[in-house]
Formats: structure tokens, sequence, C-alpha cells
């Protein structure tokens, strides 16, 4: 029986913009400092946002950050000599990543405030003389986000077949389910196929509120209301789901895609669309604003005429943007004469190409249970591959551990011991 979604409070009204839900960590010193920080967290504009606070200010965060990925925004406080403080912060700045905006406070002497302001740039956002306040603080963050609009914290992969049969779908949701296990990256999962999509039967999830029942309600469709109705997989996988009748349009509505691309925007996640193969305008303009495409096909002589016809669609469309990946899914087929992969990379002039292995038992098992194939056997050579093409594709935001699940799990167990 499926449930209404709860309901969810709405962030309160605010003069200053929303911003994105920015990763933010705070390595700051003194009590008052942490007060007033936390005092700014509470700030209407920041409800998206999500704060972790931490010790050991500015050698603390060089230290974490060589084995971490530097958060959105960092605010960090230290009352190092001057000359000190902006060695630790080139030191810093070799830790971090490109876009990580830095918000620094420190010393309030007068005339040290021409030293750290030298820090600017080293690409410092701000510098705040110590002691500080809330508002100050609240200022120096908005600054820093003037412009929401430039500010794009996740990515967009839109998974679409050259035909139908060709398993892109399974190929989008087993990468997903990579992603969001073996990345930890945040990953929501859309089905944007309202006639045969197939993400809530394989993730036994046919029972949940689907973006279907929302349509039939004729609610209006908003970023919050697509995050209401995102269900829950694994711990960093949601699913937004249709209930799939071969009567429904071929697409889904104009309000209900904007909103879920601008989750993309709004949110560091990645967002997997699983494309409907039925070609019209409404996919055209999905693929346009994706960030990256994966175009499956079969290893034959049809597939390699679809995905070629497809591919040079897809580069008129996108003349400044990246190629389009190409994935041969259900390779080695017993008896069948296949086109190779090195075939298929001379025809279509294309770099990457990758190639999913046939493995029946695999897949079938994994269908039944209503799961990833990962779950079963994350070594085999179909999950391997698997797993490349998801980490080929996440590589902006893979935060996770490249290794097979036995090295993970012995590393841990040697711990130990």
């Amino acid at each position: 029986m499926k449930h209404d979604p709860p309901p969810t409070e709405l962030p309160v009204a605010t003069k200053r913009p929303l911003l994105p839900a920015l990763q933010v960590e705070a390595f700051v010193e003194y009590p008052q400092t942490r007060l007033a920080v936390r005092r700014a967290q509470r700030n209407g504009a920041f409800a998206r946002m999500r704060w972790r606070f931490r010790e050991g200010g500015l050698a603390g965060a060089i230290r974490a950050f060589k084995d971490e990925r530097s958060p959105d925004l960092l605010i960090i406080e230290s009352d190092e000599e001057g000359r000190r403080v902006v060695a630790l912060l080139e030191e810093l700045a070799k830790e971090c990543r490109e876009d990580t905006k830095v918000l620094f406070i420190g010393g309030g002497a007068e005339h040290e405030v021409e030293l750290f302001r030298k820090v600017l740039k080293l690409g410092v956002s701000d510098f705040l003389p110590a002691p500080v306040d809330a508002a100050k603080i609240i200022s120096a963050i908005t600054d820093a986000y003037h412009d929401v609009s430039d500010v794009k914290l996740g990515r967009v992969t839109a998974f679409i077949g050259a035909g139908g049969g060709t398993g892109s779908s399974s190929v989008a949701q087993n990468a997903a389910l990579a992603m969001a296990r073996l990345m930890g990256t945040e990953v929501l999962l859309a089905d944007l196929d309202p006639q045969f999509g197939t993400v809530a039967l394989n993730f036994n999830a046919e029972d949940a509120y689907t973006l279907t029942d929302v349509l039939r309600r004729r609610s209006p469709i908003d970023e919050l209301l697509i995050e209401r109705i995102l269900k829950p997989a694994e711990e960093r996988l949601k699913l937004l789901l249709v209930d799939p009748t071969i009567d429904s349009l071929p697409n889904l509505p104009v309000q209900a895609i904007n909103a879920l691309l601008d989750l993309a925007q709004s949110t560091p996640r990645h967002v997997i669309l699983d494309m409907t193969h039925v070609w019209g305008l409404r996919t055209k303009k999905i693929l346009g604003r994706a960030d990256e495409i994966v175009v499956t096909t079969m290893p034959t002589l049809a597939g390699l005429r679809n995905v070629r016809n497809l591919v040079e669609v897809l580069q008129r469309i996108r003349p400044t943007d990246r190629n389009p990946m190409v994935v041969l899914n259900k390779t080695g087929l017993p008896r069948r004469v296949e086109v190779s992969t090195a075939e298929f990379r001379e025809a279509l002039g294309l770099e990457t190409v990758f190639e999913i292995p046939y493995d029946s038992r695999l897949f079938s098992i994994a269908q039944t249970e209503g799961t990833g194939i990962i779950h079963f056997n994350e070594t085999s050579r179909v999950s391997k591959n698997l797993i490349d093409l998801a980490r080929h594709i996440n590589r902006d935001l893979d935060n996770g551990d490249p290794r097979p699940s036995s090295e993970r799990l012995f590393s841990r167990l040697r711990k130990w011991w």
C-alpha cells in the first residue's frame, strides 16, 4: 500500500537568498568564535547547508585534508603570528580543491590587518579580524556566494539506449549504486520512463510514493516536493520513482524535469537520469542540459548504426560539450557474431567505449532479488567493468575507496589485530 510522503517544514523566510546545500567545515579555536559561527548557522539563508565543527585550527585543517576531500566552504580561526599564517595558508592551499572557499578569522591587531589582507591572494575569500560576531560571519558567507546562479554543486548524467532492449536502465542503475556504495557520493537515481521504467521494480520499491502519484493529484512540482518523495535505497542513494503504465505519456512534464535538474545545481549529489528511449523534443532538451551522456547499445551492426546516428545528433545539439560515452552491453554472448569494441571506437571516432560482458545468471539474480549486481559479486568481471564506468563518470565527485571489497575488509581487519 502506498503512503503519502510525510509533511516537511519549509525554511524560514529570509531577506537573503537561500544558498545551495553547501558542505561547511569550521576549524575554530575559541569558544566565543564557535558560538558566533553557530549563531550564524541558524540564519535562514543557510537552511540547506551542512555544517561540521572540528578541532585543530589551521594546522588541523592541513592534516585533515591530506586524506579527505575539502568542503565547499572552510571557516578557519588561527592566532598564529602573521607571517606564519601566510606560510600555513600556502600549505593548506595545496591540500584543498580549487573551488573550496576559505573564510579566515585571525589576529585583531591593527598593524596585522594589512598582512592578513595579503592572504586573499592565496585564494582566501575573506579575512575577518577577531573577535567576530554572527552578523559579520553571515555577511562574509553571503558575499562569497553573492551570485548563487554560478554555484553548481552536483552533476547530471543521462543514460539512454540507442534503441530499445539495450539494457541502458540496468547499466544506469548499477552505476548509480556503485557511486553511492563505493565512492562516497550522494546519488539521486531518477526514472524518466513513465511507460516502461524499471527502477522501482529493480530496487524492490514498488509500494513507494512516486512522481506519477503527484501528477495524478495535479500537485505543483518544485525542488522541495521532489526531495520529499525521494525513496532511500542505500545510505547515499535515493530514488525518484514512476509508476509505469503503457498509456502514460512518454515524457514527464517540463516543471518536473526542471525541478529535478535544479537539484544538481543546489545540492552536492550526482543526479543519474534513467531516460526513456522514446526520442522527441523533450528528450533532446534534457540531454542538452546534462553534464555527461552515456549511450548504451549492443555489439551488433544494427547497434553500431543506431549509436552512430544518436552520437551525431548529440554532437549537433551539444557542440561545446564532451562527447558522449558509449557502452557495449552484453558482450560475449554465445554463438553471436559481434562488432568489436575497437571497431566501435574507430567507426565512431570516440576514445571512450566501455564494455559490459554478458552474465545472465548474475543479472537474473539481481533482478529477482530487487537489488544491484555488486551486492552479490563485487569482484566479478561484470561488476568491475560497471565500477570502472561509474568511476569514470563520477570522477569529480568520487570520495571513496577504489579497492575491491575483499581488500577493504582486510584493511579493516588489520586495524583490529
